[in-house]
């Protein structure tokens, strides 16, 4: 009887695990596509190499797999893909070809183009490419 209830104990233990770990990440979903985003800063995975935008560029993930950021001139959009946890891939990505972007914009859309996977803490995300990190913030309305 003992062993019945361990057994039993186990198996409802496991199933919590899974049904947190799947409600975890469709928030993790929900909040990077449902969220404006402005970019505040690139950095290295080691936080030693810091870049802070010059002026705050928004992102925004749609749910039709789309996103748009805008840039000090122009507007660039594509679409991307989300895989498993926390992996996301950028499909394509177009940008209007007004002239004289900073260097800064020019250097978020070359990383953005390597993104391979993301991560939310709070307010913030982390748009993870190989070697570089893009920092964004969440925009929060207050018009309240």
């Amino acid at each position: 009887m003992n062993r019945i209830i361990k057994i039993f104990s186990c198996i409802l233990l496991t199933t919590l695990i899974i049904f947190l770990s799947v409600c975890t990440k469709q928030q993790q979903t929900d909040s990077l596509i449902a969220t404006e985003w402005e970019v505040w800063s690139i950095t290295a995975p080691d936080r030693i190499f810091i870049l802070i935008s010059p002026t705050p560029y928004p992102v925004k993930f749609l749910k039709d797999s789309t996103f748009t950021i805008g840039l000090d001139v122009n507007t660039c959009g594509g679409t991307y893909s989300l895989y498993n946890e926390n992996y996301i891939h950028i499909n394509t990505i177009y940008c209007t070809e007004i002239c004289c972007d900073s260097v800064f914009a020019d250097t978020l859309i070359n990383i953005f183009r390597d993104i391979h996977s993301y991560k939310i803490v709070g307010d913030n995300l982390e748009l993870i490419a190989q070697n570089r990190i893009i920092n964004l913030q969440n925009v929060l309305d207050n018009s309240n």
